[in-house]
């Protein structure tokens, strides 16, 4: 009887650390099945995966892995390709960590190229079919009226260079813009952040109103871009850009 004790006080302890493990793996699956979130921050419609082409010679590819090539034809020739990787938050595609590979330039010219980005590109419209982006610039003002044009506001954009004084010559990085917009001007602070040189730039351009929601800015042609207030932000976005899915 003693032993039958015994026995029964075993198989209780064996089924007690059955369950107490049986919790904990599944636990632990729960855990590791939560940190996968961490991949994506917001959701990434599946549509968006793939190879689009632009009506003119943008070529944009899309990766799962969060990884995008943008590619630029000149007359039939690959011109150049930035790689970088991207993230999909609040209805935006941010890039980051830009790289550039040159098809037309060798280490031995003179010549200095410099290609923008704006980081943020608003997805306006997405289909299995079409992709219509607006390169947005996301501006953070420095005194207070957050949500009035006047003042002065910074951003950065990305840029990628091919730079005959630097070494080596295929560089990249970011380049701080300022800008101060008064009643009849804006004034333009312009850093340039990128390779082991850098460049200060200080100039005024012209803008004016189109509508009470948009501006033309710099001389003809202008550069136009709709205006929006958000979370003490400004955005100013450019025209969009059609992509077409290449089948």
């Amino acid at each position: 009887m003693k032993t039958n004790n015994y026995f029964r006080i075993f198989i209780q302890r064996i089924i007690i650390l059955a369950i107490i493990g049986l919790t904990v793996w599944l636990y632990g699956c729960k855990k590791e099945s939560n940190s996968s979130n961490f991949v994506y921050p917001n959701f990434i419609d599946p549509n968006l995966f793939g190879t689009w082409r632009s009506n003119g010679n943008d070529v944009l590819a899309f990766k799962d892995n969060n990884v995008f090539l943008d590619s630029l034809y000149g007359c039939g020739v690959l011109t150049y390709v930035f790689r970088g990787h991207y993230i999909v938050k609040d209805g935006f595609i941010q890039l980051d960590d830009i790289n550039v590979t040159y098809f037309i330039y060798s280490s031995d010219t003179s010549l200095a190229t410099y290609n923008y980005f704006s980081p943020t590109l608003k997805i306006y419209q997405l289909s299995k079919d079409q992709l219509i982006l607006t390169p947005t610039m996301i501006m953070s003002k420095k005194s207070a009226n957050k949500d009035t044009l006047s003042g002065s506001w910074s951003t950065n954009l990305l840029v990628a260079a091919f730079d005959a004084w630097q070494n080596p010559h295929f560089v990249n990085g970011n380049d701080l813009r300022e800008y101060s917009f008064f009643q009849d001007s804006v004034l333009v602070n312009h850093i340039l952040h990128y390779g082991n040189v850098y460049d200060k730039y200080q100039g005024s351009l012209p803008y004016i109103y189109v509508t009470a929601d948009s501006i033309r800015m710099g001389y003809s042609p202008f550069d136009s871009y709709k205006i929006a207030f958000s979370n003490n932000l400004l955005y100013l976005m450019s025209k969009n850009e059609i992509y077409q899915k290449v089948k």
